[in-house]
């Protein structure tokens, strides 16, 4: 019997989450509502074989047909064939990714903006290191054995995944108030601001985490109002106040680039100074702020809600799908789930692709530690 597993699947308690093929035949293996005894609404037949009915599927549903079966096992293989694919890539790109952006920033003059892009680095990669960790480690562990272990090594990587989106708000903030209120921004931003900023922001991030501990091992894999309730402050602060603040912070920086279009446009065919150099240098930064939060909103967004909704509709609207609707569903929902890793591998190649002084500080920095060692 192969076992098909994905270490880094979220708790989606209620719906499958890892199966066994026996004789090519797909059975579910975890499903913690699933019956003791499952037989088919059928009779004695194959249907078994490849599907173990849930209680709580709708009355309504018929036992799926011989393609339908099919469709699903196709759907719950390729979940975890491409949930891994998706977050190797993600690995390959950002761990590296990170420590160049880190060694770059670091060999920069200081700048409350160089320190919250390193501290961005940073918890990029802590959070990549927990994910590698898990999916590779306990791949071959044994899951009896480690299921704490694992747990808190998710739980690790979920804080440094929260740190890295308040980072990109306070990037954000940081770049409004340079737009916004240039003559100010030394007022706001002394070293101890700073280093306090992130601080704070780390607190928040390891807020949930305690609430998390406690509803895993309360409710032990199945919905209830605790971990509801942890699963919305989770978002809340993995998600949705930062990505407000986010939102809202790069919507006003853009209304006030766009009033000063005209005026940067009149001061493009002026000799070059220090000043407009350094103007330069604080638009490119402006811009890299803004895709940043473009990718924010394409990987890491979705994954949020989808996980919020997937609360509402099994916990207050008591809602469920059929067998095959489900099995499309689960696909997404875990889909989304890979791909918010991806949020934390591309920073160090937007930093390379927007800001051309980036790119070279970083060649100038590799060169210069190659040089080095010969």
């Amino acid at each position: 019997m192969a076992l098909i597993n994905s270490s880094l699947l979220p708790e989606r308690v209620g719906h499958t989450t890892t199966f066994s093929f026996d004789n090519n035949n797909l059975i579910n293996t975890t499903h913690v509502n699933c019956m003791t005894n499952c037989t088919s609404p059928q009779g004695n037949d194959d249907t078994i074989r490849y599907f173990c009915l849930p209680k709580n599927f709708p009355e309504s549903c018929s036992a799926p047909s011989s393609n339908e079966i099919r469709l699903i096992e196709i759907f719950c293989t390729a979940v975890f064939v491409q949930n891994d694919i998706i977050v190797y890539i993600a690995l390959a790109l950002g761990m590296p990714g990170s420590i160049f952006a880190l060694v770059t920033v670091s060999s920069l003059k200081y700048s409350p903006g160089m320190v919250y892009l390193g501290s961005l680095a940073v918890s990029d990669f802590l959070a990549l290191v927990f994910a590698s960790i898990i999916l590779v480690f306990f791949k071959v562990a044994d899951e009896n054995e480690s299921v704490l272990l694992k747990l808190k090594f998710i739980y690790a990587g979920r804080v440094f995944q929260a740190f890295s989106h308040w980072n990109l708000a306070l990037i954000c903030m940081e770049r409004f108030i340079t737009v916004r209120y240039p003559m100010c921004k030394s007022r706001f931003y002394s070293k101890r601001t700073v280093f306090l900023s992130l601080f704070i922001v780390l607190i928040i991030s390891i807020v949930p985490t305690p609430f998390t501990f406690v509803s895993t091992f309360y409710y032990y894999g199945t919905y209830g109002p605790l971990e509801t309730a942890q699963t919305f402050l989770y978002q809340a602060v993995y998600i949705l106040v930062p990505g407000l603040i986010i939102y809202t912070l790069t919507f006003l920086t853009a209304i006030q680039l766009k009033s000063m279009a005209q005026y940067i446009r009149s001061m493009a065919s002026s000799t070059t100074t220090p000043s407009s150099r350094s103007d330069a240098m604080e638009t490119k930064m402006t811009k890299m702020m803004l895709l940043t939060s473009a990718c924010f909103f394409v990987f890491a967004c979705p994954f949020g809600f989808i996980q919020c909704f997937d609360r509402i509709k099994f916990w207050y609207l008591k809602f469920d799908l059929c067998h095959l609707n489900e099995s499309i569903y689960i696909y997404l929902f875990y889909t989304l789930y890979a791909v918010s890793f991806l949020n934390h591998a591309v920073n160090f190649y937007i930093y390379c692709a927007c800001a051309k002084g980036f790119r070279k500080q970083f060649v100038r920095v590799v060169f210069s530690k190659c040089c080095a060692k010969n």
